[in-house]
């Protein structure tokens, strides 16, 4: 089971990184694949986060995108009107064009037996802005967007604390069932901070990351003495407890998330160090 405490404290941040830099841009080009070799073939983008493109340039803001993306070669060779694609996520770095390219092994003929290739190189004259939008994470409306990530991690951490405080062998099984039964949403949830909260901190600077952090506190201290006085008012560690996905608001979170719940190496690395700067914060008070 995952450590849903980390992630109770992060969830507020969700909303702050819709933010958008208008400036930061790359580029996607399927048009370069490498002429000497008979077996590399251009490309072309179907679609961007399920938006149909059909297009071998793009100009995208900075961030990461799920690509589904065909190469020419079935549209050269294949006696029927078919397409050979793959979908990828991708995460573009600012002022980075990327070069996409299908590579066939020198000892396949089939359509469909290929590997994505992707290039990187400096777009010349391209700066990377650093300036973001105001933003207040504890106002914006934005923020209803993760109310059930926000619930889902907020509940799992007000059982642990029950759980502890009431010291009750049968209250203790009840919460362990729950927490089993329930383990899809947390995950999903979890996941969705971990990724977005990644992605921001690509662009953003340590003191932009601490004050949400701030802002998240406050937040989910008001999660948790709503859920205390919806669930246990009197404090008798008497508790009614419903699964998330039976109710209709959490069934995003519950059916958007599969099994492979795992950051790319980047926004791993990402992670990191926003773990590590935490600590920093905590040994520096």
């Amino acid at each position: 089971m995952r450590n849903y405490i980390a992630g109770l404290i992060l969830v507020s941040a969700v909303a702050f990184l819709n933010v958008t830099h208008a400036e930061n841009y790359s580029l996607i080009d399927g048009t370069r694949s490498i002429a000497t070799d008979n077996k590399n073939y251009d490309v072309f983008i179907i679609s961007v986060d399920g938006k149909m493109y059909n297009k071998s340039k793009m100009k995208l803001s900075s961030g990461t995108y799920y690509f589904n993306i065909a190469s020419t070669k079935a549209k050269k060779f294949s006696k029927r009107n078919s397409v050979s694609y793959g979908s990828y996520s991708i995460t573009l770095k600012p002022c980075v064009r990327y070069l996409l390219s299908a590579q066939y092994p020198s000892s396949s003929y089939k359509i469909d037996d290929w590997e994505l290739i992707i290039k990187e190189e400096s777009i010349g004259g391209c700066e990377i802005k650093h300036e973001e939008q105001p933003f207040d994470p504890l106002n914006d409306p934005r923020t209803n967007n993760f109310q059930a990530e926000v619930y889902a991690i907020s509940f799992s951490n007000f059982l642990h604390s029950k759980k502890k405080q009431c010291q009750s062998p049968s209250l203790a099984e009840d919460i362990d069932l729950w927490l089993e039964q329930n383990k899809a949403i947390l995950d999903g949830a979890n996941y969705q901070i971990m990724h977005l909260i990644s992605l921001k901190n690509l662009v953003s600077s340590d003191e932009t990351i601490l004050e949400l952090f701030s802002a998240i506190s406050s937040m989910t201290h008001e999660q948790t003495t709503k859920l205390q006085s919806e669930l246990d008012p009197n404090n008798s560690c008497v508790l009614s407890l419903k699964n998330l996905k039976d109710k209709a608001l959490y069934n995003r979170v519950y059916s958007s998330y599969g099994e492979n719940l795992v950051l790319n190496e980047n926004l791993q690395k990402s992670w990191e160090e926003v773990l590590a700067l935490l600590k920093r914060q905590n040994k520096g008070k």
